[in-house]
């Protein structure tokens, strides 16, 4: 049987996700190749949702801290 690679997403500039014949997800971000089984991807990227969604909580917190300063005082 002939190895075939099918090519899962591509987002130029950053890398791409492949996955062979055999079922292994690559992931390929620049010069790095991280391989995995299909259920350690599922885990990253539920990972990866999970920083996102901290970082996006971070920053609307943050935006409302400056805001917050940024109010004059009413007395």
């Amino acid at each position: 049987m002939a190895d075939t690679t099918t090519v899962l997403a591509i987002h130029e500039g950053l890398g791409s996700i492949t996955m062979c014949g055999c079922g292994v997800v690559t992931l390929h971000l620049g010069g790095v190749s991280l391989r995995m089984e299909v259920s350690g991807f599922s885990q990253l990227e539920t990972m990866m949702r999970e920083a996102s969604q901290e970082l996006h909580t971070r920053a609307l917190n943050l935006a409302s801290a400056r805001l917050q300063e940024a109010a004059p005082t009413l007395h």
